[in-house]
């Protein structure tokens, strides 16, 4: 599949520099981030990193392959992956800002499994359907929301990367 970048409908979304991108990783990249997350004994894990280390596999793969794609030099130091299933609650469902911590940066989120929406910005914004190798490129103090996973499409996996300051 082509890799290719999908711009929102909405304005309020392009002016916020909310950028989409659809079969974002190769689809080898895509299945050993999906394992990973599928084999972790919690449902989230965080990695952060300094200067100079590297992220464990496979996720170290997935932070290069992101930042020779945007051209990101080193402005990504902590990754962090999820799973969501149907039926359970989180507080990525209601209406939030990530950590100031993360807020300088942009933050990168893909969906590795399942189906959610993401709004953001406001209620008035369009909602962004999140396939899985869809990636969602936000500023750092974007506001946001996920919608639980769609229940017929299981669980939903997740990987987060930003740089905490």
């Amino acid at each position: 599949m082509e890799r290719h970048r999908f711009l929102p409908n909405s304005e309020r979304l392009r002016a916020a520099g909310i950028e989409v991108w659809r079969n974002f990783y190769p689809p080898d990249l895509l299945a050993r981030q999906a394992r990973h997350c599928m084999s972790m004994p919690t449902r989230k894990e965080t990695y952060t990193i300094n200067s100079g280390e590297s992220f464990p596999a496979p996720i170290d793969e997935a932070n290069r392959f992101i930042k020779t794609f945007f051209d990101t030099r080193g402005r990504i130091n902590t990754s962090v992956m999820k799973r969501y299933e149907p039926g359970e609650s989180s507080n990525a469902f209601k209406w939030h800002q990530d950590p100031p911590e993360l807020q300088d940066e942009s933050l990168w989120v893909i969906s590795l499994s399942g189906l959610a929406y993401l709004t953001a910005v406001d209620e008035d914004s369009e909602p962004i359907e999140c396939p899985p190798n869809t990636l969602v490129k936000m500023p750092g103090k974007t506001w946001h929301k996920i919608s639980p996973p769609v229940p017929e499409y299981g669980t939903r996996e997740i990987q987060f990367f930003g740089y905490q300051k």
